[in-house]
């Protein structure tokens, strides 16, 4: 599992410098930036709330 992402991820950075997405396996933050997104509440009816994570993290000028 672990291995099939890490291309993605590898690209990913190339592309944009930096990520701005997270994987489910890699979800990890602090309190502080999950109270600045919203917390989970914000994200309940999003299918890929990994993605969303790490995507409204980025907007707040946090990256991976």
């Amino acid at each position: 599992m672990y291995m099939d992402s890490a291309p993605a991820a590898l690209v990913a950075k190339k592309i944009e410098g930096n990520m701005r997405f997270a994987f489910g396996w890699t979800m990890a933050t602090s309190k502080r930036h999950l109270a600045e997104i919203g917390g989970w509440k914000e994200m309940a009816n999003y299918h890929s709330d990994d993605f969303e994570l790490g995507k409204r993290i980025a907007r707040c000028g946090q990256s991976w």
